[in-house]
């Protein structure tokens, strides 16, 4: 208490000082129209930016929400999309072959739906490369669901926890992909086995398609995993070709729409799948005679 009066006793100059001053600024804005208009200039001028600043930051903090909320709208709209084109071909077909094949009435193609989730872990320069998302099953992913990106086909799905999935991408030489030309509907297999890069191999083309570096390379809809017409890269420049046209070689270089080392949200695609895989597999396995 003694040390506080002390300091009061000498410094009471100064706070007489300040005293005096505030009184003054006080009676001077408030006393005078076109002072009071400068302090009330300033403040508002203080507060404003204060306001902006805070507004500025919590539109940053928001920003996640709002991206996550744009992704799901967009995967909502693509899957809209795929399933108004699926029916679509399916009326085409059925108009153009009407006598050819009954179709069960039953049966009818499930609309795709697709799982928003996002890459927490992955790997891209190894030769068994792996990818992690943040949703399992109890967000409804399963194994053997296949993954897309924004930009294309990411791979498929090869264990599930119940909040945890682990995908194996198009960059692991374990997948090999139904894959074909769009321009000419020839078909063939994709397969990679280049650690550090991002390009793929399509094999098994007859010898007489013709191709240009640049053509589109979609998924074939021959798998219970990836519908048809899913985008997945372009012929690469590395083809070999004569006047603007790929010569016939074993294989047609494919660069990947998804560029993998900058792939953060991804769609698991949880509906669609017409036939599973097994009972697929069991009607083309061979049988004795």
């Amino acid at each position: 208490m003694q040390k506080i009066f002390e300091f009061i006793t000498n410094k009471a100059h100064w706070l007489l000082l300040i005293f005096f001053e505030v009184v003054a600024f006080a009676l001077l804005f408030n006393g005078n129209i076109y002072h009071r208009f400068i302090n009330l200039t300033y403040s508002n001028y203080i507060v404003g930016s204060f306001l902006q600043v805070s507004g500025d930051l919590t539109s940053y903090i928001k920003l996640r929400q709002k991206n996550e909320a744009l992704l799901e709208q967009n995967a909502r709209l693509e899957s809209k999309y795929l399933s108004l084109k699926q029916q679509v071909e399916h009326a085409a077909a059925d108009t153009i072959i009407p006598f050819a094949f009954v179709t069960d009435s039953l049966i009818a193609p499930t609309p795709l739906e697709y799982i928003t989730a996002r890459v927490i872990s992955s790997s891209i320069n190894k030769t068994h490369n792996l990818l992690v998302i943040d949703k399992g099953e109890r967000s409804g992913v399963q194994k053997d669901m296949g993954v897309m990106s924004a930009h294309g086909v990411v791979g498929i799905v090869s264990s599930v926890s119940q909040n945890y999935s682990v995908i194996v991408p198009l960059i692991n030489p374990t997948i090999k992909l139904s894959c074909k030309l769009q321009n000419t509907g020839h078909f063939g297999y994709l397969s990679w086995n280049d650690p550090g890069k991002s390009i793929t191999r399509l094999t098994d083309l007859p010898n007489h398609v013709s191709y240009k570096s640049g053509d589109t390379i979609v998924t074939s809809g021959y798998s219970s995993v990836f519908p048809p017409n899913l985008f997945v890269g372009t012929v690469g420049a590395e083809s070999q070709t004569s006047d603007g046209i790929a010569l016939s070689s074993s294989y047609i270089p494919v660069v990947l729409g998804t560029d993998f080392a900058t792939l953060d949200f991804v769609y698991v695609i949880s509906g669609g799948v017409v036939l599973p895989q097994r009972e697929l597999d069991s009607l083309l396995t061979p049988r004795d005679l």
